[in-house]
């Protein structure tokens, strides 16, 4: 895929986005779970790296130990990564 947008724009919420988009200022790549027309982009694989980290020497509170292993049995368990 050979494609190089000029990047005017990058958002974080999916409705300030698709405002931009329906006022013609440009084209959105969203997740498909956003109920509005959208187009398969084929050959191509969206990666994010998730890391969890701690100072060392400091003991996680048992909320965060929680979470952390719901992460990792999570994270361990996907089939898509």
């Amino acid at each position: 895929m050979n494609i190089h947008p000029h990047l005017a724009f990058e958002g974080e919420e999916a409705a300030t986005i698709l405002g931009l988009t329906a006022a013609c200022l440009g084209a959105a790549v969203l997740p498909k779970t956003t109920e509005h027309q959208y187009f398969p982009v084929a050959d191509y694989t969206c990666e994010r790296t998730i890391a969890l980290a701690q100072l060392k020497n400091y003991e996680r509170s048992p909320a965060a130990e929680r979470f952390k292993q719901f992460a990792v049995e999570y994270y361990n368990g996907r089939t898509d990564a």
